[in-house]
């Protein structure tokens, strides 16, 4: 079960801001693999439930304000206790900065007590993963994504 307090924050991009909060936090990012310099963010996610009433939402996109809004918790316990535990299953590239194991060009950062887990270092695209991921856990991992979407409710 996922932590009752958690901050999620889904970024498209490789560039990766770290937000903390007192609790476990989320981060995934789209356009993870870079160039020469690392690709500018199209939008980011930030989901914190700090409080555990409610789920805080900040969502940037580019050329655009950030989007604010607050939804009910209890809501997406479900979807915040799948999304944990895909991420439990599922393996991160290593080393950090390395390949984008999942080919989604999507990266997820999530950190809490109990679980520290993130493919999302890549920064310049640079290097091979010494793990690879399989086709099944690539669908989990479209699916963790599509959770963050989901709670965010955004295409």
């Amino acid at each position: 079960m996922a932590p009752p307090e958690s901050h999620i924050r889904l970024q498209k991009s490789n560039y990766i801001t770290w937000m903390q909060s007192n609790y476990a936090w989320l981060i995934a990012l789209t356009r993870i693999t870079g160039g020469f310099a690392p690709p500018t963010p199209s939008s980011i996610i930030g989901i914190d439930a700090g409080d555990g009433e409610s789920l805080q939402l900040q969502i940037t996109r580019q050329f655009a304000e950030a989007e604010t809004k607050t939804i009910a918790a209890a809501n997406n316990d479900a979807l915040i206790d799948e999304l944990y535990g895909i991420l439990k299953e599922i393996p991160m590239g290593s080393p950090a900065c390395s390949e984008d194991i999942y080919g989604l060009d999507t990266g997820i950062a999530w950190m809490s007590e109990d679980l520290q887990w993130t493919n999302s270092d890549n920064i310049s695209g640079q290097g091979k993963s010494s793990v690879q991921s399989s086709s099944e856990e690539k669908k989990k991992f479209e699916r963790a994504v599509d959770i963050i979407h989901e709670i965010a409710d955004i295409e």
